[in-house]
């Protein structure tokens, strides 16, 4: 686990793997280091896999970023951003990593990611190459016969002397070697070199070892892509048969293929799977030994409407058989459309509803039917994924459906339903903005504002434009009083990252704030602060995000005026952004009440008496003049800035996006979630940005974490305990590579992932 979550690319992998391996000096042949770590290596000898003819390495490790074939790279230019990883494709890997032995200074070998002959990566040798180096790669015990060949594919980037050697110790004589010299390079590429090693009949390899000849200077370096021990001619192996396409998900301009085939009558190495492309090139999709593959990602070429699929045996010699090949059609039906909202048979929808969906799997587009009759009329088509009917009738059901098209074929969609209410979506009212230098609204210091005691609840909705550094700076809700052993007042606040903070003055402070990012830049969020005599707690578009036990607390009146985005006891700590729908009560409200209302204007039975303890609310719909209006009949009108003029102390009237509801509706239900549920995100495909919800039944630690298609954890969206509910959480993806990605939802027994 050390050497994989704390490596920062495949080379700083290889380079902490060999510590765990063989030690600090890399080295298994001396593991004698001031470190307690000694390496695997200090305690176990070495031991060989290598035991019969053919043996071939390619050096792979099974990871990269590119794919090789004989030199030539056949893999997507997408795999150099995102890499791979395919462990069923690893070569025997050399038995030490790494013995060196020279009289002077030794050459490094290493892992190169950046070239290959066959696979993801070559060994790459390099140094000053003063006096003779042996590096001893592989133990072996196999016997020479009298069909015995060695191979070695390696390059230098030049034409000329190679100064390597290959080195190979028998048992009979286990200490003395016998070279055999690769001679010169012919071209700056890859070349070959074959021995004979019949004149070795009945003797048993017992090390493979490479032998550079010293005298060349600094600034050595070559590559070898492969070395091969194997009898008579490289043998070509059958291709596989019945090769088919077992299933395919359409994503818009790419497919994911499940592929299947039978084996080849000859052994498989693996199993190489290509795509043919218009221009008749080949393009590296993936390798198994099995006779199954699942293709992630095959790109749409334009003009490429048949795509045709190739499967290749790679034989243990690594010959090459011809292919088994297999067509999909680029343009199959589209899958039907999902995630409908409003969900199906949902009631009490506003009237003025924007239906959405998400689009099938490989519609371009998509015909909409919508109607109070059942089945709906057609009404339109969109390549988008909502649409907006106008204003609805009131306690009316409503039939619709929509179908998935592409290029060719038609998927008609089930038939959803919903309710709606009576409500219709504000849209059009307004909101003060805050210049965060030194704008306020004064509410004045009326007696339903001097709130004592032991319970508050403090509502308001916010768009923030800019976090101030520190938290007390970012004034939302402030009526305090500051004095050694009088602390007094009411107030939350926002800044620093993210954070909400809530503070109650009962002699001394006394603070609860929230972790960071509990609320975005430029989004509406409803803020709540509530205290009930034991316990203070801070919701963020109600779901509770801190609470903090401070039983028998004595609110203190704070002789000040309350302010509205700034502080009357501290000026200049100045809101920036926007604040709407502001509520002050003396009771402390639960969190349901508070989701039942945060989406709705108050009704006349909250604020035409003080027994529902209202004690202040303020919607800031007048969108011109100096005076915000107390809904109350406390009569607690505000002023905008110092005077009843305009000033520059003035908040700014701003039309306001946030949704509240004409009145609340009080038949509406919070909705309780009867089992664990992940839905399908919304946009998908989606740039690059998207939203994932969830629905819990009950309180339980839940975590929802992002994974790409190697199963590598990308980052964690949520990772906490969530009271029962129904969650929505947006993932920015701005900072990753396009591609297939995956989500993963655990709460409790409950695991459920899905793609995106």
């Amino acid at each position: 686990d050390w050497c994989y979550n704390s490596s920062t690319d495949l080379e700083n992998y290889y380079y902490k793997s060999s510590i765990f391996w063989v030690g600090w000096n890399h080295d298994p042949s001396n593991t004698t280091t001031s470190n307690s770590w000694k390496g695997i290596a200090n305690y176990i000898p070495a031991f060989t896999t290598i035991t019969e003819i053919p043996f071939v390495t390619n050096f792979c490790t099974g990871q990269g970023y590119d794919f090789y074939i004989d030199g030539e790279k056949l893999s997507h230019p997408d795999w150099s951003l995102q890499g791979w990883n395919n462990l069923s494709l690893q070569d025997v890997l050399p038995t030490w990593r790494w013995i060196v032995e020279s009289s002077s200074t030794k050459l490094t070998p290493e892992f190169d990611f950046t070239d290959a002959y066959y696979g993801g990566n070559c060994l790459k040798i390099s140094g000053d190459l003063i006096s003779n180096n042996l590096l001893k790669l592989y133990k072996a015990n196999t016997l020479v016969t009298f069909d015995s060949n060695l191979g070695i594919e390696f390059k230098t980037g030049n034409i000329g002397a190679t100064n390597l050697k290959v080195a190979l110790a028998f048992e009979s004589d286990p200490t003395n070697y016998v070279y055999f010299d690769v001679g010169n390079t012919t071209s700056e590429g890859w070349n070959t070199n074959d021995f004979d090693l019949s004149g070795y009949i009945g003797e048993k390899i017992s090390i493979i070892a490479l032998f550079f000849e010293g005298g060349f200077g600094t600034s050595y370096e070559i590559k070898i892509g492969r070395i091969s021990i194997y009898e008579g001619e490289i043998d070509t192996p059958n291709p596989p048969t019945n090769l088919f396409v077992e299933n395919k998900v359409d994503e818009i301009d790419y497919v994911t293929l499940r592929l299947r085939w039978d084996h080849s009558t000859d052994e498989a190495y693996y199993y190489n799977v290509y795509r043919r492309n218009p221009d008749n090139s080949l393009t590296y999709l993936g390798g198994s030994p099995n006779n199954a593959y699942f293709v992630p990602s095959v790109k749409y070429e334009q003009g490429d409407s048949a795509v045709a699929i190739l499967v290749q045996t790679v034989g243990i010699e690594f010959g090459h058989s011809d292919f088994a090949e297999t067509f999909f059609e680029w343009f199959s039906p589209p899958g039907p459309a999902a995630n409908p909202y409003p969900a199906d048979g949902d009631t009490n929808i506003i009237r003025n509803i924007t239906l959405g969906w998400t689009p099938g799997n490989g519609a371009s587009s998509s015909d909409i039917y919508f109607g109070t009759q059942n089945p709906p009329p057609f009404i339109t088509n969109t390549s988008g994924a909502n649409y907006y009917h106008g204003i609805l009738e009131a306690n009316t059901t409503y039939y619709w459906r929509i179908n998935s098209k592409n290029q060719y074929y038609t998927t008609e969609g089930t038939v959803w339903s919903f309710n709606t209410g009576i409500a219709i979506a504000d849209t059009n009212g307004f909101a003060l903005k805050f210049d965060g230098v030194d704008d306020f609204l004064n509410c004045g210091n009326g007696t339903s504002l001097q709130i004592t005691g032991s319970e508050v609840t403090l509502e308001c909705w916010i768009n923030v434009n800019q976090f101030k550094p520190n938290i007390w700076e970012g004034s939302l809700i402030v009526k305090d009083f500051g004095a050694p052993g009088n602390d007094s007042g009411y107030m939350i606040r926002c800044g620093d990252d993210g954070k909400v903070n809530f503070n109650l003055g009962a002699g001394s402070w006394q603070e609860l704030t929230s972790p960071a990012d509990a609320i975005q830049l430029n989004s509406w969020h409803h803020i709540a602060a509530t205290y009930d005599g034991t316990d203070m707690k801070i919701y963020v578009d109600g779901d509770l995000v801190a609470e903090v036990n401070r039983p028998s607390l004595n609110i203190r009146n704070a002789a000040a005026n309350m302010l509205i985005g700034e502080s009357p006891g501290f000026p200049g700590r100045v809101f920036d952004g926007k604040i709407d729908e502001v509520r002050i009560w003396n009771v402390a409200r639960s969190r349901e009440q508070i989701k039942r209302t945060m989406n709705y204007l108050l009704s006349p039975e909250y604020y035409s008496t003080p027994d529902s303890g209202l004690a202040g609310y303020w919607r800031f719909d007048e969108g011109t003049g100096q005076t915000a209006i107390d809904f109350t009949s406390f009569g607690n009108n505000a002023t905008l800035g110092g005077t009843a003029n305009p000033d520059m102390q003035d908040p700014t009237w701003v039309e306001s996006n946030v949704i509240i509801l004409s009145i609340e509706n009080k038949e509406e239900q919070i909705h309780n979630p009867q089992s664990f549920l992940l839905f399908q995100n919304y946009p998908n495909p989606f740039n690059p940005a998207t939203t994932i919800k969830f629905e819990i039944p009950k309180r339980t630690y839940t975590s929802l974490k992002i994974f790409n298609v190697l199963a590598k954890e990308v980052t964690t969206l949520l990772e906490e305990e969530k009271a029962p509910g129904r969650y929505e959480i947006k993932f920015d993806a701005s900072s990753l590579s396009s591609g297939v990605y995956f989500y993963q939802l655990k709460a409790e027994d409950y695991i459920e992932t899905k793609k995106m």
